[in-house]
């Protein structure tokens, strides 16, 4: 399909949403226009036929009174016209807003790695902005050119069609410079509209790093970065004024006008047209100036909204990966989970982030993933939770594929605090509550508590109507990690995955969060990446990635003794482990002590 044609079928998909308006634009622009407007240099010419030339003064306060009668009434409808414009045109912003917000939110995490942020709300904001205005007042403006320019060449030909033709032979003219000065400022307002979202990609990157701007000084660098986009944005922008300078419409009809003059006198003094009539035509053809005023008004505004309409469509469309969406609804996950055979990395091109990944988890069991910076060990994790999919190999929730689940109920069955917390610029009640959002102020407090969240937050002015800020910018980091985790906690998951998610906890908090995660273990599933020594003790099963690779698993004390890439993570007190030896050596030699031990205290 032709891009235009389907940019204009998507704002006609928006547009009928309010057709009632439309129509009511329609009707009172017809009337204004054919029944005010295109009368009006008729009355005006009666007037100076009956009045000034005939010197009919009795009938001086009748035209005078119509005149003005029609001029109020014009003033009135234009009002009326301008409040219905007004309302269609929010009545489609919003809908496209709301449309473009629905379809972004839709998108898969390959999507949202690929695109900036800054450039997304430019869309929502200008190039939605600019479809308002290319709406109203330009709906209204296309309206009533068409029908004046109609109205008025239909007149002008039943006037006079010899005068009529002979300032005709300047119309194509006129049509051909309309549309090169429509062509050229459609290009330069695209230009302008992708500026536009790059300074605010710009914007944004540095307003969410403003303190690490701060904290490596900065500030001459990212100012030096805004200037330069800011100065392709203003140069974008004189360049497609330049072009709204050259609008060689309007100095054409002026011509039109003074051929028309020239040739209605002489055709006046040789008796073929009346002063009636000569002041009449001229009026209309005069009259042409207002709907050719809109026409540049209207390509200029209607550039700029085209442009923000391709723009937003191209981003709706835009998509490289997406997540596969099954039909089962996911009722619960208390069931093993299995990694089988799995690979991924995150374009072609790319190197393999994750290869041959094979493991099972029983439900109730707490995993440990452990490993170097940048060996996979979070991509694991958002292969589980389905941020995205694996190249190769499957994941199984028992027999059944996580990719037949739907992804609402699928990933409602999970909790995750991630490693980098984000927290939305509301209330603390409003951020634990997010995943679950009838929860009563009970459960929100109990989550909170089980989270060791409860005392500071009770330590507040306005307790858990306090609000966070951007990003939680008004907490610790430490006060952040707890809120996420009543938030995962709050929504009761059958998995809960916990990325290095006590990084900013104290020893002491983290303790008692530990305790609290004993509790919630029962019958939940746990994977939690950390190098951290008590809770590496607690797992059931850790497991150790390198480099993409699953190199080893088993608990923490098999681990020490069989594994040297696990034996790395505590390289300090490497003088105080024994010597490696075989998983057979292990079991036969090792792990009867470890047993025996465990059981002398149970007992």
């Amino acid at each position: 399909m032709h891009k235009n044609l389907k940019t204009l079928l998507w704002l006609l998909k928006h547009i009928k949403k309010a057709r009632i308006s439309i129509m009511f634009i329609f009707l009172i622009t017809l009337f204004s226009t054919i029944a005010l407007r295109v009368m009006l240099p008729f009355f005006i010419g009666q007037f100076f036929e009956q009045v000034i030339y005939n010197q009919k003064y009795s009938q001086f306060i009748f035209y005078l009174l119509l005149i003005g009668l029609i001029g109020v009434s014009i003033t009135a409808l234009q009002y009326i016209n301008t409040i219905t414009n007004e309302y269609l045109a929010w009545t489609v912003e919003t809908s496209v807003r709301e449309e473009f917000f629905d379809e972004i939110q839709n998108k898969s995490m390959y999507f949202h790695n690929k695109v900036e942020t800054g450039d997304i709300m430019a869309l929502a904001t200008n190039d939605a902005r600019m479809i308002n205005v290319m709406i109203s007042p330009g709906f209204r403006m296309v309206v009533e050119t068409i029908l004046m320019f109609t109205s008025i060449i239909i007149s002008l030909v039943l006037l006079s069609p010899i005068l009529t033709l002979f300032i005709l032979l300047l119309a194509p003219a006129y049509v051909y410079s309309a549309y090169r000065y429509q062509k050229s400022l459609s290009k330069a307002s695209m230009e302008v509209q992708q500026n536009f979202g790059k300074l605010s990609a710009v914007l944004n990157d540095t307003l969410s790093g403003i303190r690490v701007v701060k904290a490596f000084n900065g500030e001459a660098q990212e100012k030096k970065k805004f200037f330069a986009q800011n100065l392709k944005l203003q140069q974008a922008s004189s360049y497609r004024s330049k072009i709204i300078a050259y609008f060689f419409p309007l100095p054409i009809l002026y011509l039109m006008i003074s051929f028309a003059f020239i040739g209605g006198s002489w055709l006046a003094l040789q008796g073929e047209m009346s002063l009636g009539v000569l002041v009449t035509y001229i009026g209309l053809l005069s009259s042409l100036q207002r709907p050719t005023n809109f026409v540049s008004f209207a390509f200029t505004i209607y550039s700029l909204g085209w442009a923000g309409s391709q723009r937003i469509i191209e981003m709706i469309e835009r998509e490289y990966i997406e997540e596969e969406e099954g039909k089962l609804e996911c009722e619960n996950l208390k069931v093993p989970i299995t990694f089988k055979n799995v690979s991924f990395r995150y374009d072609k091109d790319t190197p393999w982030i994750l290869k041959n990944i094979t493991f099972t988890v029983h439900p109730g069991e707490l995993v440990a993933i452990v490993g170097p910076t940048g060996s996979g060990k979070t991509t694991l994790m958002k292969l589980l939770y389905r941020f995205y999919d694996p190249v190769e190999g499957e994941i199984l929730a028992g027999n059944i594929n996580i990719k037949n689940y739907t992804l609402a109920s699928y990933r409602h069955r999970i909790g995750v605090v991630e490693q980098d917390v984000f927290l939305f610029s509301s209330t603390i009640k409003e951020n634990i509550a997010f995943g679950k959002q009838d929860a009563s102020m009970e459960e929100i407090i109990e989550a909170a508590k089980l989270a060791q969240a409860h005392d500071f937050i009770m330590q507040l002015d306005k307790t858990y109507e306090t609000e966070v800020g951007e990003r939680g910018v008004r907490l610790s980091g430490g006060q952040k990690q707890r809120i996420a985790i009543a938030r995962a906690f709050l929504t009761n998951p059958d998995i809960l995955i916990m990325d290095d998610s006590m990084s900013a906890v104290d020893s002491e908090t983290e303790e008692k969060i530990g305790k609290a995660i004993e509790t919630l273990l029962k019958g939940r599933t746990t994977f939690i990446i950390t190098h951290r020594l008590n809770m590496l003790r607690k797992a059931s099963k850790i497991l150790v990635i390198k480099k993409g690779e699953l190199v080893a698993e088993g608990t923490h004390e098999k681990l020490l003794y069989t594994s040297p890439e696990y034996r790395q993570i505590f390289a300090p007190m490497a003088e105080d482990l024994p010597p490696l030896m075989s998983e057979d050596d292990f079991n036969s030699k090792i792990l009867p002590l470890l047993t025996a031990e465990t059981s002398s205290h149970l007992t």
